[in-house]
C-alpha cells in the first residue's frame, strides 16, 4: 500500500500508510459518539446497539477469511464503512435540533468541557503511553503479544461498558441531588452490582485461560501478560463511582489535575520498568496497574473530603478497596508475579465467591429483573 498522506510517524510500524484511514475513522466515530450520547438520553437503545456492534461483528467475521496485510486493510475499511453506516442510521432516525446560541450559558459550559476534555485525554493517554513504550522498547512480536493480551482482556468488559454507558448520566444526575448518606448508598450499590460483577467475570476468564487459548494456540505464552492486564482493567473499574461523583460536584478541574499527575507517574513507572529494570514486556503493564491504584486512592480521598468531615483510616481503606475485593485481587496478583501453580487460581476464585456470596446473590436478582424489564437499569 502506498502512503495516502505524507505524514512520517511510527516508521517502525509504517503508520504513515494508514493516516487517512485513521483520520476519517476518528471523525466519523466522534460524530457517532455525539449521536450515541443523545440517543441514550432519549432512551433510544436500538440505534446504539447497532453502532456498538456493527464494527466488532464485521471485524470478527473477517478474521476467519483473511490474514496478513490484506486482513489489516479490510479491518480499516470495515471500521470506516461501519462508522459511516452507523452515522447514516442515526441521521435517518432523528436529527439533532438546531438552537439559538445562548452566550451566557456557553462560557461556563466551555470551561467545564475544557477540563473534562483534559481529564478524558490524560486518562486515555495513560494506557496509550504504556503501549507506546512497549512498542518502542520491545520487538514488534512482543508488542503484538501485548496488544493481543490487552484486546482479549478489554473485550471481556465490553458488556460492562454497555451498562456503565447507560447508567453514567443517571449516576451523575443522582449524585448531584443526593446528600452524603445517599451518595454512599449509591456508591455501595454500584460496587455490589457493577464492580463485583467485573471482578467475578475477569477472575473467571483468568481461570478459563487454557480453554480460551485453544482457539489461539500460537498465543499460549501470554498467560502472564493477559492476567496482569486483566487485573489492571479490574482496578480501573474501581474508579467508576467516585469519578462520576466528582463530576457531579463540578470538580472537573480537580479530576483533570489528578489524571494528569497519574499519566506522568505512569510514564515514569513504565520507563523505569522497561529501561532500568529491563524486565519482559509483560511486566510494563504493572506501571499502569500501580498508577490506577494511586488514582483510586486519590479519588476516594478527595470524594470523601466532600462527603465526610471525619473519617478513620480503616473506613478510608474500606471505601477505597473493600476487603472482599482487595484480598482475592492481591492474592491473584501475587500468584501471577511468582508464577504459582495453576491450581492455586481455583482456590482463589472459590475464596472470592465465598467472600462475595451475598453480593453475588443480589447480582443474580438484579439480572433477573433486567431480563424481565430492561428499564430497571437505574441507580
Amino acid at each position: 500500500m502506498t502512503p495516502l498522506v505524507g505524514v512520517e510517524i511510527g516508521e517502525k510500524y509504517h503508520f504513515h500508510n494508514y493516516t487517512l484511514f485513521v483520520v476519517l475513522i476518528g471523525i466519523f466515530s466522534h460524530l457517532n459518539a455525539l449521536y450515541s450520547n443523545y440517543f441514550r438520553v432519549i432512551n433510544r437503545l436500538n440505534e446504539i446497539v447497532f453502532c456498538q456492534s456493527v464494527i466488532p461483528v464485521s471485524v470478527f467475521c473477517l478474521l476467519f477469511f483473511f490474514k496478513g496485510e490484506t486482513l489489516l486493510n479490510l479491518i480499516l475499511w470495515a471500521m470506516l464503512i461501519g462508522n459511516i453506516t452507523a452515522l447514516i442510521l442515526f441521521l435517518s432516525r432523528e436529527r439533532l435540533q438546531t438552537f439559538k446560541p445562548d452566550f451566557s450559558l456557553m462560557q461556563p459550559m466551555i470551561k467545564k468541557a475544557f477540563f473534562l476534555f483534559l481529564y478524558n485525554t490524560f486518562f486515555y493517554l495513560i494506557l496509550l503511553s504504556t503501549r507506546t513504550i512497549v512498542s518502542e522498547q520491545y520487538s514488534a512480536v512482543e508488542f503484538g503479544l501485548f496488544t493481543f493480551s490487552y484486546t482479549m482482556a478489554n473485550s471481556i468488559v465490553l458488556l460492562f461498558d454497555s451498562f456503565s454507558f447507560l447508567i453514567y448520566p443517571k449516576a451523575i444526575n443522582r449524585f448531584s441531588k443526593a446528600d452524603s448518606t445517599e451518595v454512599l448508598r449509591i456508591v455501595d450499590l454500584i460496587r455490589k452490582n457493577y464492580i463485583t460483577s467485573i471482578h467475578f467475570v475477569m477472575y473467571l476468564f483468568i481461570l478459563l485461560f487454557p480453554l480460551i487459548i485453544l482457539f489461539f494456540p500460537q498465543y499460549s505464552s501470554i498467560f502472564e501478560c493477559f492476567a496482569l492486564i486483566t487485573l489492571t482493567v479490574v482496578l480501573y473499574s474501581n474508579c467508576f463511582p467516585y469519578s462520576s461523583y466528582l463530576i457531579a460536584m463540578g470538580k472537573e478541574k480537580l479530576l483533570s489535575a489528578l489524571s494528569g499527575v497519574v499519566l506522568a507517574l505512569n510514564v515514569l513507572f513504565a520507563l523505569y520498568i522497561s529501561l532500568f529494570l529491563k524486565t519482559g514486556y509483560e511486566y510494563v503493564i504493572l506501571a499502569t496497574l500501580l498508577s490506577y491504584f494511586i488514582y483510586n486512592i486519590l479519588l476516594v480521598f478527595f470524594s470523601n473530603r466532600l462527603l465526610i468531615d471525619i473519617m478513620t483510616f480503616g473506613k478510608f481503606l474500606r471505601l477505597t478497596f473493600p476487603a472482599r475485593l482487595f484480598v482475592p485481587f492481591f492474592i491473584i496478583l501475587g500468584l501471577v508475579l511468582f508464577d504459582a501453580s495453576y491450581i492455586c487460581y481455583f482456590f482463589v476464585w472459590g475464596l472470592f465467591v465465598l467472600l462475595n456470596k451475598n453480593q453475588l446473590k443480589e447480582i443474580m436478582i438484579t439480572l433477573k429483573k433486567i431480563a424481565q424489564d430492561s428499564s430497571v437499569i437505574n441507580v
